[in-house]
């Protein structure tokens, strides 16, 4: 029910479907039975109870458990969470699910022209395994950027994700972007490698990406560049499907909980653009500050319509709803 006052609005939902969240679920296991003000409470009393509480109720995997939540002695501003864990996003996002529900789909990807790719996370697995393999073949390591410069289309889910896989730390920049917006970003991250394509389409227009990428990466560090369009004569510029199909699958690399996972950039409307880099271990907290007041669940389909540029669509849309099995439909 919605009310509307001169404040604004407020939404209150329904009985049974405040029942049935995850929240009244968790307080109900943890006997907590004052309401939502009485978890708030025990939560910042006592916050070692709450992160483990909260990461156990999930059934979140860790390759070595963590030694302690939160470790604050250098400061609160330097504050380090889940101590020696080790963790991958591709573990609870992916591999988890494809050993135990590998026919269900994980996304749908729906376009302008109204058509659809329905896409399970068996065939996930096996493309995100590939391009990672081919990532890794390329000299692509533990710690090092590739930028991405695609729109929604499956190709730049594959390469995220595949980056995760291997360690690598990607950064995805807006494909409406100019040469010299994608140029300052490939700098700053000192990405080796771009994901992108020669055109793509946005509301009935066909945009040449490959003008601006090809002015972008000069004077970068990017040596090879993946391009969903035909590539070229020059060794360094190849075709998505001819790099990916030789890739050898790779297992999903151990990673640190406070490794990189992936950086990405203010709109540098005001000024330089600024880049927040975010951890594995971030995301595994965003997971946990984010699904108990949700009713997320394995039998739930998403509509995803913010970006992967922006934090909340990488968060969610790349990695939470996967987390809990879900599905998300994407739009451009």
């Amino acid at each position: 029910m919605l009310t509307f006052s001169r404040e604004g609005f407020a939404f209150t939902p329904p009985a049974g479907h405040m029942a049935g969240s995850n929240i009244a679920r968790f307080m109900k296991k943890h006997s907590i039975s004052g309401g939502w003000r009485q978890l708030v409470q025990k939560a910042n009393g006592d916050i070692e109870w709450y992160w483990n509480a909260v990461n156990e109720d999930l059934g979140l995997e860790w390759f070595k458990r963590y030694d302690k939540v939160y470790d604050s002695s250098t400061g609160i501003p330097w504050t380090r969470w889940f101590v020696n864990g080790k963790c991958n996003i591709v573990s609870n996002a992916i591999d988890r699910h494809v050993k135990s529900q590998p026919d269900k789909v994980a996304y749908i990807f729906a376009n302008e022209h109204s058509s659809r790719k329905a896409v399970t996370y068996r065939e996930l697995d096996a493309q995100v395994s590939k391009l990672a393999g081919a990532l890794a073949d390329a000299g692509i390591k533990k710690g090092d950027v590739v930028g991405i410069y695609l729109p929604m289309v499956p190709e730049a889910f594959f390469a995220i994700f595949a980056c995760s896989k291997i360690g690598a730390v990607h950064t995805t920049v807006f494909s409406g972007f100019s040469a010299q917006a994608l140029h300052s970003r490939l700098v700053d991250s000192k990405a080796k490698l771009l994901i992108t394509a020669d055109t793509i389409r946005r509301r009935g227009k066909e945009i040449d990406l490959k003008g601006r990428w090809s002015k972008a990466v000069q004077g970068t560090n990017v040596s090879k560049i993946v391009t969903t369009g035909n590539g070229s004569g020059d060794k360094n510029i190849v075709n998505y499907n001819d790099f990916a199909k030789n890739g050898k699958s790779v297992k999903t690399e151990v990673m640190d909980s406070e490794d990189p996972l992936f950086i990405l950039y203010t709109s540098g409307t005001t000024g330089e653009p600024k880049g927040v880099m975010l951890t594995h271990r971030n995301i595994v907290a965003n997971i946990c500050q984010t699904e108990p007041p949700h009713t997320t669940s394995d039998k739930d389909v998403i509509i995803g319509v913010l970006p992967f540029f922006h934090i909340y669509g990488m968060t969610v849309i790349m990695n939470i709803a996967l987390c809990r099995g879900a599905t998300v439909v994407t739009m451009p």
